[in-house]
């Protein structure tokens, strides 16, 4: 490499292409717009100052999940006095996808996670972890928790 000559010059450079992905959710569908127009220009700014062009692409998907307040008391209802599981019931956020929130959008829905692990039997991996396996023991519970849900739903 020929030190005396500027920079950009003496480097072969090859074309190259990042990819950046984002998630963001929002219950509501117009209330990305102002994220979107900052993220845009932040994007477009960084790309201008490395003299490099940039295309933006937003995909969007599923709104955030917002469990209905009457029915996710419900739920708990079953589980605290039907299933005397008050000790085990976790209070839990998550921003992750999911499909659920398209009929929670539309009707009053509650959705909740049933708890498939068990040290005993080795069964205490993650879900998406290559050593997931459930306790199918824990089926049951989820089972039992949708009927007995569905019923009181009826009787209200």
């Amino acid at each position: 490499m020929d030190l005396a000559q500027p920079y950009s010059e003496a480097i072969n450079w090859s074309r190259a292409k990042a990819v950046v992905e984002v998630q963001a959710n929002s219950n509501r569908w117009n209330a990305w717009r102002p994220q979107k127009r900052r993220l845009e220009r932040i994007v477009s700014s960084i790309c201008k100052a490395h003299r490099i062009t940039c295309k933006l692409s937003f995909l969007y998907s599923h709104p955030t999940l917002v469990n209905n307040n009457e029915m996710a008391k419900l739920v708990r209802s079953v589980a605290v006095e039907e299933l005397s599981c008050k000790q085990d019931i976790v209070s839990f956020i998550s921003l992750a996808g999911e499909d659920f929130s398209e009929f929670a959008a539309r009707v009053p829905g509650a959705f909740y996670l049933i708890g498939v692990g068990n040290p005993e039997k080795e069964r205490q991996y993650p879900h998406h972890h290559p050593r997931f396996n459930i306790d199918e023991d824990a089926l049951k519970v989820g089972v039992e928790m949708h009927v007995r849900a569905a019923l009181r739903y009826l009787n209200m």
